[in-house]
């Protein structure tokens, strides 16, 4: 296995044996061609998915856009909708026993939510939620944490967002 700088690889493709690209969800882009032995950030991208190819000089990939190789990597026009993003309320903050969490959805999603220390680790995976339609919904966990600050990372359809919260 080689290294990239992406812990969250969901997009990998190469055009030949040697000309590739890959990138993920926390990143976007990054072109090798040298067999991926190195890669270079292209800053673009970002929400990668995967590659499509059609042919030997023409391939799509699916993310924040949707982007397009034939012959140089861009962004192919087309129409794009602005997806409003979630809206995120947390009480109490700080924290006693229970945290109440309530998220005001725009449209279908998906939510995947961590509690995290502050140095990135994860403590826990608190919960995965196919959400059917626009609308409020709202979750309780019991925080039975010691005193101190902590990042709930929210991962949805749109991406990700960390809020801070603090337990007394």
């Amino acid at each position: 296995m080689k290294d990239f700088p992406d812990n969250s690889v969901q997009a990998i493709g190469f055009i030949n044996p040697t000309h590739g690209w890959m990138g993920g969800h926390g990143s976007g882009f990054h072109k090798t061609e040298d067999e991926g032995n190195t890669w270079t950030d292209l800053g673009l991208g970002g929400s990668l998915n995967r590659f499509v190819f059609r042919n030997g000089n023409l391939a799509y990939c699916p993310g924040n856009s949707i982007y397009k190789y034939d012959g140089t990597l861009g962004i192919e026009n087309f129409k794009q909708d602005v997806i409003p993003d979630i809206e995120i309320m947390i009480a109490p903050n700080p924290i006693i026993d229970q945290i109440h969490i309530e998220i005001d959805y725009q449209h279908i999603d998906n939510l995947l939510l961590g509690l995290y220390q502050l140095d990135g680790k994860l403590i826990k995976k608190l919960i995965r939620d196919q959400v059917k339609g626009a609308g409020k919904k709202s979750y309780t966990f019991d925080f039975n944490y010691p005193a101190g600050t902590y990042l709930l990372d929210f991962h949805t359809n749109n991406g990700r967002r960390s809020k801070i919260v603090v337990k007394k």
